[in-house]
């Protein structure tokens, strides 16, 4: 979860400066692209990873009803 929490951050960087921002290749601001890939891995991942273990715990099972107790829960 990590990893992924990481690399969908650091995409989603890279969409918004080129497609939302248009800055092109040679205005890419790498660093900021890194340093959201850094919240995701250090911090995202772990954190909602984390709170999503608890959610499983405190609502178990895999029905449609569980799947809304848990979004309530999460919202």
């Amino acid at each position: 979860a990590v990893l992924v929490a990481g690399a969908l951050m650091g995409a989603g960087d890279v969409i918004a400066q080129q497609v939302v921002e248009q800055r092109g290749l040679r205005g890419h601001h790498g660093p900021r692209t890194l340093k959201m890939m850094a919240i995701g891995f250090c911090f995202v991942g772990p954190v909602v990873g984390g709170w999503y273990r608890i959610l499983d715990q405190l609502v178990p099972g895999t029905t449609k009803v569980v799947a809304v107790k848990k979004m309530v829960l999460d919202q």
